[in-house]
């Protein structure tokens, strides 16, 4: 009976140093980070967008395109909604998977405005002073 208690005595030591220095390798899946990127352009010129801007559609994380365009933005493994912006151009939101490094290379389209109408008018303070003027705009 001696010996089997040695054996099971060694067995759990082994068993217990195993399950240690496992855990001290081990690393949560989701803790994973990895590289979203690549290139914020114009739709139909294909023409960089610098200063553009890549955020999460809760807005705790993003960054700003470089003078190419390119973006770089590291995020959790999992799904994330992402908002690219910039300004005169019709945002867009896109939800992606990310399992890995991930390139991918958005083209955004200019807001068409309406009319804009800018009128000139002299008021009382206008006449007074010869270079200042005062403008109103309407839509």
């Amino acid at each position: 009976m001696n010996k089997n208690m040695a054996l099971t005595k060694h067995f759990t030591i082994s068993l217990l140093l195993f399950v240690l220095i496992a855990a001290g390798h081990y690393k949560p899946v989701a803790a994973q980070k990895y590289s979203v990127h690549g290139y914020i352009r114009e739709k139909s010129s294909s023409e960089s967008l610098p200063g553009a801007t890549v955020s999460l559609s809760d807005r705790s994380r993003g960054t700003v395109a470089n003078n190419y365009g390119y973006f770089s933005l590291m995020l959790k493994q999992g799904q994330a909604q992402l908002i690219v912006s910039f300004s005169g151009y019709q945002s867009q939101q896109h939800t992606i998977l990310i399992k890995s490094d991930t390139l991918i290379n958005f083209y955004l389209e200019p807001i068409t405005l309406s009319e804009v109408v800018v009128k000139a008018q002299r008021t009382d303070m206008a006449a007074k002073d010869p270079n200042r003027t005062i403008l109103s705009m309407q839509q």
